[in-house]
């Protein structure tokens, strides 16, 4: 009866450390989530940051050039076409900046919902393993319970009919006989 008590407690070990193995993957993974979301929130804004304390100045390069080039007028049909093309150029950076940042959110909504996936699956593997542990303790420790006191009982039967009085540590345990036959 020892041995299947070691079994069920290596068992209930090892179910322990495979779930503590699990939750510290899961902090690791979503902390490195975390951080990374933050670096790349950090990157973004700092890039926005820096096209939006350029583009005033762009915006006075372009406004100069188109003035240089309505005073150069023979060249300045094809500057004028450079100088909004560089205008488009800026606008376009701003768009680009804004898309890099709605994919940085989508990216991070996205892993947030990666996360709650792996918490919803370490939550049914913690009540599957709960649910094992039950099925165990049910199918096992309740039979042995009741094969040990039926080995009591024929040892004690065994005893009376060899004549041997009953130890003075022998149990006389009155609210208990529903585990001996």
């Amino acid at each position: 009866m020892s041995s299947e008590l070691l079994i069920l407690s290596i068992v209930l070990v090892v179910q322990t450390l495979v779930l503590v193995v699990m939750a510290v993957a899961l902090v690791k993974a979503s902390r490195k989530v975390s951080e990374t979301t933050a670096q790349v929130q950090k990157s973004t804004n700092e890039l926005n940051q820096t096209i939006q304390a350029l583009r005033p100045r762009l915006v006075d390069i372009v406004t100069g050039v188109n003035d240089f080039v309505k005073a150069c007028q023979p060249v300045g049909e094809q500057l004028v076409d450079i100088s909004m093309n560089i205008k488009d150029i800026v606008e376009s950076a701003k768009e680009t900046s804004a898309d890099v940042s709605d994919l940085i959110k989508e990216t991070s909504y996205s892993a947030k919902q990666q996360i709650t996936r792996i918490d919803n699956a370490m939550t049914t593997t913690v009540k599957r393993m709960e649910l094992i542990t039950n099925t165990v303790t049910e199918s096992l420790l309740n039979p042995l319970a009741e094969i040990s006191a039926f080995l009591v009982g024929v040892r004690t039967a065994l005893r009376y009919l060899r004549g041997e009085r009953p130890s003075k540590y022998a149990r006389h345990d009155q609210g208990r006989d529903d585990m001996y036959i």
